[in-house]
């Protein structure tokens, strides 16, 4: 279900790059029509929920990980939002 949700939500939201921040409501991205990849997890959290599957939104790290050799910790930036569906 959670595939098929992420699936839809790319008919609802077209992906821009930096068109949203983390304190962008859902109202506003489907408003707007556009969003970027945490707002597409949002969305299909959402639409379990609507129907009864738990879900709930998770951030990770992809594998293998391999940290940049000029960082000095964990960016925000390397991480990717996910759905996570019990």
């Amino acid at each position: 279900m959670s595939t098929a949700a992420v699936a839809h939500s790319e008919y609802l939201v077209r992906y821009t790059r930096g068109s949203t921040y983390v304190g962008v409501g859902l109202d506003e991205v489907l408003e707007r029509g556009e969003g970027v990849c945490q707002d597409y997890a949002h969305l299909a959290v959402g639409m379990c929920r609507s129907v009864g599957i738990p879900a709930r939104f998770a951030m990770g790290l992809p594998l293998p990980y391999s940290p940049s050799p000029l960082s000095s910790g964990l960016h925000c930036s390397e991480c990717h939002p996910m759905v996570s569906v019990t």
